[in-house]
């Protein structure tokens, strides 16, 4: 702490790499996500940079990963979302196509989550257009595309179909 003119206390600015480090210890950043986060709040003397120069030595002391970044965001959110939209988010984050799909691999069957997704929310198959493109629009809003929605409704239909002969 140091004093100012009139004798009040003020803090010291925090660096630059103590902020970074105090982010990254929460979750996962990008490199782009984690240099718009520190650009918000500059303090006095630091640039852009500075913070460059932070996130290339965090990089390489492997505490920033776009990778791992990827992968944790994949982890997390594949349960409620299709491959479309986890890869639209990451490459707002300034993750690239590579690395999108590399993480997409590990989010498991598409079929399957967009299956889980649809019984969650509706339990019975489209009756009418109107429902159909209701249910259509939910699944397509979480990311999951047309092809992927047409089995879902077809399993639907089959299973209904099943409980109906029984």
């Amino acid at each position: 702490m140091t004093t100012d003119a009139s004798g009040c206390r003020k803090a010291q600015p925090r660096s630059l790499m103590a902020r970074s480090v105090d982010a990254l210890s929460r979750r996962e950043y990008s490199r782009k996500e984690l240099r718009g986060k520190l650009l918000e709040k500059l303090e006095d003397g630091q640039s852009a940079a500075d913070v460059d120069a932070v996130l290339d030595e965090l990089e390489a002391k492997n505490y920033l990963s776009n990778e791992r970044c990827a992968r944790s965001r994949v982890r997390m959110r594949s349960p409620r979302y299709g491959n479309r939209r986890l890869a639209y988010e990451l490459s707002m984050q300034g993750i690239d196509s590579e690395t999108v799909q590399a993480a997409l691999q590990e989010a498991g069957d598409e079929f399957e989550r967009a299956w889980q997704v649809w019984r969650k929310r509706f339990r019975n198959p489209p009756e009418d257009y109107k429902e159909r493109g209701r249910q259509a629009r939910f699944l397509s809003a979480r990311g999951f595309g047309f092809d992927m929605i047409e089995r879902v409704f077809d399993k639907a239909r089959e299973e209904a179909q099943q409980d109906a002969d029984s």
